[in-house]
């Protein structure tokens, strides 16, 4: 190596001929002064950190948990935070850096406030500033290979500009190194969304230097300045900055805007990112309209010729809002869908037919997986036939016998057809079933289905995840649930019980899959006196095989909260959900149908 270089993986220990003389106090370590006044409040938030002690703790994404982020004050994420961010870039124009530094700096100065916030409580305070600067350091040598002890020396120049009522010297920014990669480990190996954008914009084909692919730095970069951001993992924030810059530098249909190779690169659908997206958009609108500290630089930064003068563009809505399924999200009607629908098509009409589907399924034996596929199958029928298909004079069944033939072709005609038929016909004669149905019928309605819905199920039919409860066992193990618990059985309580309200219909099977795993935790696992009691009940393993954030589960985990709280009251349970809890009231099934829930 040369002379004057430090490797990335070296234990900065510096030669004492260039060491400058320090003060006593940063040569005993106690980096705890706070920085100065400025405009008559505080310049810093120091925040704590550790002795030279390892974190027991495996970084394998630079990502904030969702809790985290919305814990922390807003006069925190525009103040010292903001603050922080907006050094990093301007010395990331004095020193020329590669926006990968800057990425991985940014990322391991929150990474490093989050795990001493939770694992490191009162210990030594240093302020947050001179983190993020260190961080600089540590990033150089792991994007670049190393760095030279001029460019450690920038640095202090840097934090020495900073007001405050101390100074550094090169012993500090090694303390302060050490003791950052004490508590964020490998973290400083981990990818970043601006390792990820390059290859991204590939797959988009956005050629690189284009304005296309500087736009997707940029979102990248501005994702940076907003606190509320780093809830979201490298794969998702890159995916869905790529998404808008074909969204608003590309003219192409909007079908267009997330091309398949992108999907495939990135594991993620348009779905997936919309979250992301959406939080995007807000931040993007704000550029030069709002008091965010963390943007001054920022702006600055890309006020230039040769990266477009992308920050002095005033940005407007989000182009579209609702976004399409896709084979990958598995069998399920569009978002929008359940909201268009009537209270009474919701509960009298529908509502009624998934009873008896259920009754249905438990005088059979049918397993949640093939009911989920049953009644999955019978909404996308009646919305495609009701909105593709309403003028073209396909025959038109009742529901029930729709419901019925649903679970026939759920089950891979497993179920006896003369049984099933039968059973059919012992419902009450009503506008639900208006005459006797035979064999031959079902197998008419089951043909005339599979005309009306062939092409919008060929894809999900043949993936190994089409229904929630496909995706429930994964989702489970990943939670730390064993398969055959009670606990287990739970998540298809949960499951089972979400398909009796279309309001649930709303979210993707991976969202309800991955929703039931959280609220069973929440409510049976992680809390004081239970089996894993302190734990996350947002498991990092859930996480990691959903790729879903725990923003992303909030609104459907509530509705399954809503759906519990509502069999609370025993004597007013919705007649939409008798037949499954008496299906859920026997032994075998631990008897979930009979308990009183107070709390979702």
């Amino acid at each position: 190596m040369a002379s004057g270089m430090l490797g990335k993986r070296d234990l900065l220990y510096m030669p004492p001929e260039l060491l400058p003389k320090a003060k006593k106090t940063c040569r005993k370590g106690r980096l705890s002064e706070k920085d100065g006044e400025q405009d008559g409040e505080r310049d810093e938030q120091a925040i704590m950190v550790m002795e030279p002690k390892a974190v027991d703790v495996q970084i394998k994404e630079l990502v904030l948990p969702g809790h985290y982020v919305a814990n922390c004050s807003a006069d925190w994420k525009q103040g010292a935070r903001g603050m922080m961010v907006d050094r990093l870039f301007e010395a990331a124009e004095e020193l020329n850096l590669h926006y990968r530094v800057l990425y991985l700096a940014a990322n391991l100065t929150d990474q490093f406030s989050y795990l001493v916030s939770k694992y490191c409580p009162g210990m030594k305070r240093i302020s947050i500033s001179p983190v993020g600067y260190t961080c600089i350091w540590i990033a150089q040598q792991q994007v670049k290979g190393g760095a030279s002890w001029e460019f450690g020396q920038k640095i202090v120049e840097l934090m020495n500009d900073m007001p405050k009522n101390k100074s550094y010297d090169l012993q500090a920014l090694v303390d302060i190194e050490k003791k950052v990669k004490s508590v964020v480990g490998s973290g400083f190996e981990c990818e970043t969304a601006a390792d990820l954008v390059a290859r991204y914009a590939m797959a988009a084909q956005l050629p690189s230097g284009t304005e296309p692919h500087m736009f997707a730095k940029f979102l990248a970069e501005l994702a940076l300045t907003e606190f509320d951001l780093a809830k979201y993992g490298p794969k998702m924030l890159t995916a869905a900055c790529v998404w808008g810059a074909r969204s608003l530098c590309l003219d192409l249909p909007e079908e267009e805007d997330y091309p398949p190779e992108l999907e495939r690169v990135s594991g993620l659908t348009y779905t997936d990112i919309m979250p992301a997206v959406q939080d995007l958009w807000q931040t993007l609108k704000q550029l030069n309209r709002a008091e965010n500290r963390a943007m001054a630089s920022f702006v600055e930064r890309w006020r230039t010729d040769e990266r477009y003068n992308l920050s002095d563009r005033l940005y407007g809505e989000i182009k579209k809002s609702t976004p399409p399924r896709t084979p990958s999200d598995g069998l399920c009607v569009p978002a929008d869908y359940p909201g268009s629908c009537s209270d009474e098509f919701k509960t009298d009409i529908r509502g009624h037919v998934v009873d008896r589907m259920m009754a249905a399924s438990d005088k059979f034996g049918i397993h949640t997986r093939t009911l989920n596929l049953a009644v999955t199958l019978k909404d996308c029928y009646l919305y495609t036939a009701n909105t593709e298909f309403a003028n073209s004079g396909i025959p038109r069944f009742s529901l029930l016998a729709v419901g019925y033939t649903c679970l026939y072709m759920a089950s891979s005609h497993q179920m006896p057809l003369s049984d099933l038929t039968a059973a059919l016909n012992e419902e009450p004669v009503s506008a639900f079933r208006s005459r006797i149905y035979l064999e031959e019928d079902i197998i008419a309605i089951e043909k005339a289905m599979i005309d009306v819905v062939a092409s919008k199920l060929t894809a999900v039919w043949l993936a190994a995840d089409r229904t929630a409860a496909d995706f429930a066992d994964r989702f489970a193990a990943a939670g730390g649930i064993s398969g055959g618990s009670k606990h287990r059985a739970f998540v298809d309580f949960l499951l089972e019980l979400a398909l009796t309200d279309f309001d649930m219909a709303k979210y993707t099977p991976k969202t309800l899959a991955a929703a039931a795993v959280l609220q069973t935790r929440q409510t049976w696992m992680v809390r004081p006196g239970q089996p894993n009691a302190g734990e996350a009940a947002f498991a990092d393993g859930l996480a990691q095989a959903s790729g879903l954030s725990e923003e992303d589960l909030a609104p459907c985990a509530k509705g399954m909260g809503r759906l519990l709280l509502a069999i609370g009251q025993r004597q007013d349970i919705p007649s939409t959900m008798r037949a499954c809890l008496q299906r859920w009231s026997g032994a075998e099934r631990y008897k979930w149908g009979l308990y009183r829930f107070t709390t979702g």
